[in-house]
C-alpha cells in the first residue's frame, strides 16, 4: 500500500474535521481518541503528534466551531457607514444561525456534549464581545449610548443572552423562554444607557 503523505496543516485539519463530526454525532463523552484514529485509518501516533490528549483535541474543535460560526456572522454583515443602532441590529440578526446550523445545534444539545457546548458558548461570548463593544463605542460617540465600559457591557449582555436563551443549557418551556427573550431589549437599554424603545428591534430579529 502506498503511504500517503500530507502537509502538516492539511493533516491537522483532517483530524479536526473528523473529531468534530464524531464529537457531535457520537457525543464527546463517549468518543475516544482511538475512535478518531480508526475513523481516519491512520496510525495512533499521527493523531498524538498534533493533539497530545483528548482534552487538547476538544479545545481545538471548540476553537474551530467558534471560528466557523463567526465566519458565518461576519459574512452576513455588510461594511457600511451605518449608525450604531443599525449596525447592532445587523449583528444581532447575523448571530441567529439556527436555520443554517439546525443539525449542529441539535447535536450540541445532547447530554454527552454538555462540556463541549458550554466551552463553545463561553468562547463565543469572548470572541463576539469585541464586535459588540466596537458598535457600543460608536453609539457613545453618537450620543445614543452612555456607558464607560463598552467591552464589559457587551460581555455581560452576551453572556446572559447566550446562556439564558439556550435550551440546551436551560430546558425552558416555550413561555419561559419567550418571557426572558422579551426582556432583553429593555435590559440592554438600561445596561447601555440607551433611549427607551431603541432596542425594540431585538424582538423582530431573534
Amino acid at each position: 500500500m502506498v503511504r500517503i503523505v500530507k502537509k502538516p496543516e492539511e493533516r491537522r485539519q483532517e483530524i479536526l474535521a473528523m473529531a468534530q463530526k464524531l464529537f457531535l454525532e457520537k457525543e464527546y463523552e463517549t468518543t475516544s481518541l482511538n475512535d478518531v484514529v480508526n475513523a481516519l485509518g491512520v496510525a495512533k501516533g499521527t493523531v498524538y503528534h498534533y493533539f497530545k490528549s483528548k482534552e487538547a483535541l476538544l479545545d481545538a474543535v471548540v476553537e474551530s466551531i467558534s471560528e466557523q460560526y463567526l465566519s458565518k456572522v461576519r459574512s452576513k454583515l455588510k461594511k457600511s457607514e451605518a449608525g450604531s443602532l443599525e449596525k447592532m441590529k445587523a449583528l444581532v440578526k447575523a448571530m441567529n444561525v439556527s436555520s443554517d446550523w439546525k443539525h449542529t445545534l441539535e447535536n450540541l444539545h445532547r447530554s454527552g456534549n454538555m462540556g463541549l457546548h458550554l466551552r463553545l458558548l463561553a468562547l463565543t461570548v469572548k470572541k463576539m464581545a469585541p464586535l459588540f463593544a466596537e458598535i457600543i463605542q460608536q453609539g457613545c460617540k453618537e450620543g445614543i449610548f452612555k456607558t464607560e465600559n463598552p467591552l464589559e457591557a457587551a460581555e455581560f449582555f452576551l453572556a446572559g443572552f447566550q446562556f439564558l436563551t439556550d435550551q440546551g443549557v436551560y430546558p425552558w418551556k416555550e413561555d419561559e423562554l419567550k418571557r426572558r427573550a422579551q426582556s432583553f431589549p429593555h435590559l440592554l437599554e438600561l445596561l447601555l444607557g440607551a433611549p427607551a424603545g431603541s432596542m425594540k428591534f431585538f424582538k423582530s430579529v431573534l
